[in-house]
């Protein structure tokens, strides 16, 4: 394996961290004066490639002309004599797609819909540009923590001289269009199909296609079709499957041809309507077979495929096809890809870390959807939709995670226990000595988090409380201290938000009390100087004032 190029420079910035190292490129961080960026260069086997290195370089370059809130953006290109092709990209705070759902966590048939439009935002911008994304698959789906979705990669491996089961891992082979597998060039029609593998990937949990090998999994992805999503999740519409199977349709013909039809069925399958009339007739369905088991309901194309040993469930954890996981963060997204060990600096950590770490990437995302949520280019997002509601811990909840995930060991169980009685410390301390002392496994994990996060916003709610308590009685010091406790305690940028709110609002209401105080202090003392010169006049006027003779008594007067 060769060194990390850690330390050297590329376009005028020393690479300073290696954060990620899988698919076909590394991704290292690098500080300017003002921030932090990413720079993404291919790995080391590749970089000896000058044809590869020129056209994985043009690829970037002509991405980088379409600037649009759900591509990753790039903000320099080119290639440089020792390392070879390089992409100079925004640093953001995201989880891979994959990783998101490897993770344990569940998505819902909402949510689904929402990461698809947004994805199919981002692919109508390339598209209209004359271009196309080339690679679309859950390792370079991004998830921020504001919950946008960036797909990163475009344009670089569109018109590379290289077969591309030599550049990608095995399991991102399954979301190429049958006909890229086959040799063609790169279509909006191809892209349209790794974002139908993407949505089957987030409702199934696992990868449309499986094999021992990269071989043996392009051949699945020629021959045959993906086992059922449906059969371990009953909230897909009818019309959902239909969507899914025209995005995954091995002919390009009769699969949907540009990304505005996707999002017009997008905004169709939201509003519960029927899907538009699609070129080439029907698509094929799901192979049909039993219904999930339990269900007691037979949706027509129910079942799987025998014996493909993977696990359907989208929240029971990492599925048994033997998947590396190694590959789970996504290069250019500033995220980690290990799943055990300690994670690169200012990184996420993986699934095999240690919770409560104090890594940024590693907190849980937590919206309160009170708030609506405001994306760059578009307006709130509707409450009512998938990502528009409260998420926490890639879109999971700890009600969720208590209820779907199977303890393993008796502390956790403890902990399951007294969250369900309202003792919420309780489990997150019988939580906590399961996972330093038990089977460490990520719904345990989401538990510890989401149970600190929560535990933290109490005392946080508290405090603001205790503020405004405070406020409303007229004790200002006080108030403001517990409003600075507050501001201490937040973690989401809506509460910080909030507490410096609280914060101005003491300081405010302070100054002008004291304002008002020393106006009647003014006043008082106005009045009193007045009083006394008032008595200090009376005083001099009857000092000054010439005392009168008394009238002489009758009879008295004189005789001349």
């Amino acid at each position: 394996m060769a060194a990390p190029l850690t330390g050297q420079t590329v376009a005028g910035y020393p690479l300073q961290t290696l954060l990620s190292g899988g698919t076909y490129g590394e991704l290292y961080e690098a500080r300017t004066s003002a921030e932090s960026i990413a720079i993404k260069v291919l790995r080391a086997d590749l970089r000896s490639d000058a044809a590869l290195n020129a056209a994985v370089a043009a690829g970037w370059e002509a991405a980088r002309a379409v600037p649009h809130p759900n591509l990753l953006a790039i903000l320099g290109s080119g290639v440089d004599p020792q390392v070879g092709a390089y992409a100079l990209e925004e640093m953001v705070k995201a989880k891979a797609l994959r990783k998101i759902v490897l993770d344990g966590m569940r998505l819902s048939w909402r949510d689904g819909l929402e990461i698809a439009s947004q994805m199919a935002d981002g692919l109508k911008a390339l598209h209209a540009a004359g271009l196309t994304h080339g690679d679309l698959n859950v390792f370079n789906v991004l998830i921020t923590q504001d919950m946008d979705v960036k797909l990163e990669g475009a344009g670089a491996l569109v018109k590379v001289p290289r077969p591309l089961s030599e550049l990608l891992p095995p399991q991102a082979l399954g979301y190429l269009a049958p006909e890229r597998l086959q040799g063609a060039e790169c279509s909006p029609s191809a892209d349209i199909y790794g974002l139908g593998g993407c949505l089957y990937f987030l409702l199934a949990g696992q990868d449309p296609f499986s094999g021992r090998d990269g071989e043996a999994i392009m051949r699945a992805a020629l021959e045959q079709a993906p086992p059922p999503p449906h059969q371990a999740r009953e909230d897909i519409p009818d019309a959902g499957l239909e969507f899914l199977v025209r995005l995954l349709e091995k002919d390009p013909t009769r699969r949907y041809g540009t990304a505005d039809e996707v999002a017009a069925d997008l905004a169709n399958l939201k509003a519960k309507k029927p899907l538009n009339p699609l070129r080439g007739g029907p698509p094929a369905r799901f192979p049909a077979g039993p219904p999930k088991s339990g269900s007691g309901v037979t949706r027509g194309v129910g079942g799987g495929r025998p014996g493909s040993g993977l696990a359907a469930g989208v929240g029971g954890g990492r599925p048994s096809s033997g998947m590396a996981q190694g590959v789970g963060g996504r290069p250019g997204s500033g995220v980690a890809q290990s799943v055990g060990g300690r994670p690169a600096s200012g990184v996420a950590q993986g699934v095999g870390g240690r919770p409560g770490s104090g890594i940024s990437h590693a907190t849980p995302l937590v919206l309160d959807e009170t708030q609506p949520i405001h994306r760059p280019g578009r307006g709130p997002a509707d409450k009512g939709s998938g990502l528009g509601r409260r998420v926490t811990s890639y879109f999971g909840d700890l009600k969720t995670q208590v209820g779907s995930t199977i303890p393993q060991g008796e502390k956790e169980k403890e902990g399951d226990d007294s969250f369900r009685v309202g003792n919420l410390a309780g489990a997150v301390a019988a939580w906590r000595k399961a996972w330093e002392g038990g089977p460490q496994h990520p719904g345990l994990r989401a538990k510890v988090e989401l149970g600190e996060r929560q535990l933290k916003r109490m005392e946080y709610d508290n405090e603001v409380n205790e503020a405004r308590l405070a406020l409303s009685a007229g004790k200002f010091s006080v108030g403001h201290l517990h409003a600075q406790k507050a501001l201490e305690m937040a973690d989401t940028d809506g509460t910080k938000a909030e507490a410096k709110r609280l914060q101005a609002e003491i300081e405010i209401l302070q100054a002008e009390r004291t304002s008002m105080s020393a106006i009647w202090r003014t006043i008082l003392v106005f009045l009193g100087i007045a009083f006394f010169l008032i008595l200090l006049g009376l005083f001099l006027y009857r000092l000054r004032a010439p005392e009168k003779e008394p009238p002489a008594p009758p009879g008295s007067e004189a005789t001349p």
